[in-house]
This record gives C-alpha cells, structure tokens and sequence, in this order.
C-alpha cells in the first residue's frame, strides 16, 4: 500500500490549471508597442509651429517687413520644444515596453493562477483604478496611466470580474500575459 500523497494548495492549484482549457485574452507579445500614440501631439504641435514659422517668414520676406521675423523664430523656438517633448514622451515609453517584453523573454515573470477576488470594477473613463486579488497578489491598473501592459477595464468592456478563473504571467505587478478559464 503506497501512502497518500500531500500536496501544497499551490500544487493543488496548477494541477486543477492544468486540466482546465483557457481562452488567450492578452499577451504583450502579440499587441506590441502601443504607446507611441503619446508623442503624436507634441509632434502635430511641432509639425504645425515649424509651418506657421515658415509663413510667417515666407510673408516678411515677401513684404518686406523684417521686424516680423521675430513671430518666426518664436514659433520655431516652440516648434523644437514640442519636437523634444514627443521624442522624450517616445523614448520614454518605448523603453518600457522594451523593458516590459525583455522580462517576458527572459522568463523573469512569474505565473500567477487562480479566482479573481475583491474585485473592483474601473470606471467607463478610466480615471479610477481597477483593482482586485488574485490569490494574496494585489493588482490596479487604469486606462488612463500610459503602458503597455494589461488595462482594460470592465468600465470599457474589459473581461475581468468578481470568481473569474485567470492565468497570469506577471512582472512588478504588470500583466503580461492574461488567460481566462473556459
């Protein structure tokens, strides 16, 4: 006769995962790098600064009037902070996506599986955080913080919800990786 064998509930846990199917809802390798839309203002202020100073110079120079030209380089001098600020806002954002999609690579997330509890639905505007428990691991995540990791509220139709089964794979509280129970 072989004794029982005990196992963990976080053993118990992977087992019952296992044997479940789950539906594929996000994963940040397959949405990509979705945060360039941050400096396409600044670059439209830009692209617009640069015109107007170019119009503004094209109209003294044909009027003669050379005390005009002033506008011109002030709108320049806006037209290259509005360029800085959208490169800044890109880079910036690119590289925590880089940062983001090189800890899924490398294996540096960690799996989280089980019920969502002391869930707390986002707002339709994503101002308020969405929040809930998987587990004892504590998530939020808002609409309205740039990133590229999961953040798609219930408010906005996200899928997540009070007893949901999920499968996760996490790095420093960012979903990277989202699999429902079907």
């Amino acid at each position: 006769m072989t004794p029982p064998v005990w196992s963990s509930p976080v053993s118990l846990q992977l087992e019952r995962a296992a044997a479940r199917t789950y539906q594929l809802v996000f994963d940040l390798r397959l949405e990509g790098y979705r945060s360039w839309h941050i400096g396409a203002l600044p670059g439209c202020f830009a692209i617009a600064f640069f015109a107007l100073s170019w119009v503004v110079r094209t109209q003294a120079t044909k009027s003669g009037d050379v005390g005009v030209n002033w506008y011109a380089r002030f709108a320049a001098l806006l037209g290259a902070g509005a360029l800085l600020m959208s490169v800044l806002l890109l880079r910036s954002s690119w590289y925590d996506y880089q940062q983001l999609r090189a800890a899924l690579e490398s294996g540096r997330t960690h799996l989280v599986v089980g019920t969502v509890g002391d869930f707390q639905p986002g707002d339709h505007d994503g101002h308020v955080r969405e929040r809930f428990r998987v587990n004892d691991e504590h998530f939020e995540y808002t609409e309205s913080v740039i990133s590229d990791a999961f953040e798609w509220t219930a408010g906005r139709g996200g899928p997540m919800h009070e007893g949901l089964e999920v499968r996760m794979l996490v790095y420093r509280g960012a979903i990277l990786r989202l699999e429902i129970a079907s």
